[in-house]
């Protein structure tokens, strides 16, 4: 509900109701399958780490570049 800061004839702040849509399921499928992806890349990054520095910087860059494509398209 949001209020318009424009007041009706009698002075009296009136309500803007919006119509909101269900979400349809395969939004709920892309937002679950990107949230596991990202955590099994943020699991793989800590892994690497626990080898060795050289090995966490590595797949880190590797994650980052194959991430950077994958979000802004």
């Amino acid at each position: 509900m949001f209020l318009s800061s424009q007041a009706n004839g009698s002075g009296a702040l009136h309500h803007h109701h919006k119509q909101h849509k269900p979400i349809a399921p395969v939004a709920w499928m892309i937002i679950f399958g990107d949230g596991l992806h990202n955590f099994i890349d943020g699991v793989s990054i800590g892994a690497a780490f626990t080898e060795s520095v050289l090995a966490g910087v590595s797949v880190s860059v590797a994650i980052l570049c194959e991430e950077l494509p994958h979000e802004l398209g």
